[in-house]
């Protein structure tokens, strides 16, 4: 008896420890989210280079009719203004037209009315402005960045070349390698720098960071995303849905459906000429110049994948689909599983 209730006080002392010990992880895990959240939220934390913009991008958006309101919206939707924004492709009223699209859009409101009714505010899901990635972060209430009226962007083109300060890497933030990306002068002889120094363009940029900071220069970098996703509450969705697994059993789906395979290929394909097609000529030799054709052209699909078989972010399907193409079937299906989310939640 004495042995057994030893035994018992001796396994009763570890289970309290090992919940002691949990207790305190998890409030070391949660004290360090909440900086993380602080530290991206508060004033000035959003990186100043995210608003760079290329004269190719500026000169393109006159032509696609890039107004200032949309860029009011986008910088209440995203917190910045993307500085390689083309134009809005989607809007919530050119939803309409296609019945699956629009009972997104009418699901969505309601979703939206019945979390501003129990929350007294819309819970979003800001993006992660450190990231180069369509993927989002942690819920925080915001106000009035959850608008669905007619004229509220959805999907963001973007251009597939984007300009960046350079970094050191680290835990401050990402490590830039010159073999993938090229510093580029302000002024007007860049290009005869760069043709005349290219064993200079070769070293560690975080090699020079200071100097570059002073004379001016940036980071260009290729980036293979060409839709983005915009509208928060549309964002927080679908990040719920990779968050219950739907990206392998979607996955899953595509493999065992031949047909589904096929149209999957020719939305990757289009994706890929789209994306090499929008660079200016200029832009075109830089990226030859610098051998980026692999990260830009075909074969290079969706946000960049390889694999067309394989999924890579709901993200950036749902944007390509709600974009027109109408191949991306892993788009339409990610819809359908939002609409029979929202139907459940809704009505609870």
């Amino acid at each position: 008896r004495n042995m057994k209730t030893e035994t018992a006080s001796a396994c009763s002392d570890c289970s309290e420890d090992v919940v002691n010990n949990n207790s305190k992880q998890s409030k070391r895990k949660g004290r360090s989210a909440r900086r993380r959240i602080k530290k991206r939220h508060s004033p000035g934390s959003s990186p100043c280079d995210r608003q760079l913009s290329l004269p190719s991008v500026l000169a393109a958006r006159l032509n696609v009719g890039f107004t200032s309101q949309d860029g009011e919206a986008l910088l209440k939707q995203l917190g910045f203004v993307p500085g390689n924004a083309l134009q809005v492709v989607t809007r919530v009223q050119d939803l309409t037209a296609c019945s699956i699209k629009k009972k997104l859009i009418v699901l969505l409101k309601s979703y939206a009315e019945r979390l501003l009714e129990q929350e007294g505010v819309v819970v979003v899901v800001v993006p992660n402005k450190t990231n180069n990635s369509d993927k989002v972060d942690d819920s925080v209430p915001c106000e009035d960045n959850s608008s669905l009226e007619p004229c509220t962007p959805l999907v963001l083109k973007l251009y597939p070349l984007a300009l960046r300060d350079p970094h050191k890497g680290g835990k401050g933030g990402r490590k830039f390698k010159a073999r993938k990306r090229v510093l580029l002068q302000n002024d007007e002889t860049t290009k005869q720098e760069q043709t005349g120094h290219e064993e200079q363009e070769e070293v560690d940029v975080s090699a020079s960071q200071d100097n570059n900071a002073q004379d001016g220069t940036h980071v260009l970098e290729p980036f293979p995303t060409l839709y983005w996703l915009t509208h928060p509450l549309l964002r927080s969705v679908v990040s719920k849905m990779e968050l219950q697994n739907k990206v392998s059993q979607l996955q899953d789906r595509l493999a065992s459906n031949e047909d589904a395979r096929s149209q999957m290929n020719q939305a990757h394909t289009s994706y890929g000429m789209e994306r090499w097609n929008t660079l200016s000529e200029d832009d075109v030799s830089l990226v030859k110049e610098r051998h980026w054709e692999e990260f830009l052209n075909q074969p290079r699909g969706i946000a960049g994948i390889r694999r067309y078989q394989a999924i890579k972010c709901l993200h950036a399907h749902v944007a390509h689909y709600l974009s027109g193409c109408k191949e991306n079937i892993v788009g339409k299906w990610t819809v359908e599983e939002i609409i029979s989310w929202l139907e459940q939640n809704v009505k609870h």
